[in-house]
């Protein structure tokens, strides 16, 4: 099996071998579906969830998919359900919207609440685990100097057992 195949893990880990594990890395973070975007996708599903709770987004949508059935003898229900959903900041889907709705006089109308779950929204994209995961990942593979101590971080990223476990204690960590 591949896995079984030797590793000199005391060889030396080459610049250009180290940006190419560091690409592998990259790719596999990228992936859209790995576990780390899904926890992130997770947490985001949570916080909309919870705002769509609050302002009673199932029966908005409901009355919403209801117009919509009827759509030629309730245009002006249709219409009122669109602007309910203006008002609390979110589009008949459940996303956010773009925070401000309009009343029949033509005014524009600002939903405080919009700015902050848009920035609720925008700190879990910055701060996503994955990503300050990646970056340890990537920092101790730059300072890793034999293919063992690179078999190990690759390992972790990729897990997918192909890669054999190193015995830790057979690896030198001297150049």
């Amino acid at each position: 099996m591949i896995k079984d195949l030797p590793v000199n893990t005391n060889g030396n880990l080459t610049g250009d071998a180290k940006k190419e594990l560091a690409l592998i890395i990259h790719q596999e973070f990228h992936n859209k579906d790995s576990l780390y975007h899904q926890i992130k996708e997770q947490e985001r599903f949570k916080i909309l969830e919870t705002y769509r709770k609050s302002v009673d987004y199932p029966i908005l949508r409901k009355a919403y998919d209801k117009a919509v059935a009827k759509m030629e003898t309730y245009k002006q229900e249709i219409i009122k359900t669109q602007e309910q959903f203006a008002k609390v900041g979110l589009d008949s889907a459940g996303n956010v919207a773009n925070g401000y709705w309009r009343d029949e006089y033509g005014q524009n109308h600002i939903v405080a609440e919009v700015k902050e779950l848009k920035e609720k929204l925008n700190t879990i994209e910055v701060n996503a685990p994955s990503e300050n995961l990646k970056n340890k990942l990537i920092s101790r593979l730059w300072l890793s100097t034999t293919i063992g101590e690179a078999n190990e971080i690759i390992r972790e990223v990729l897990g997918n057992g192909i890669i054999q476990h190193t015995d830790i204690k057979a690896i030198s960590f001297q150049e």
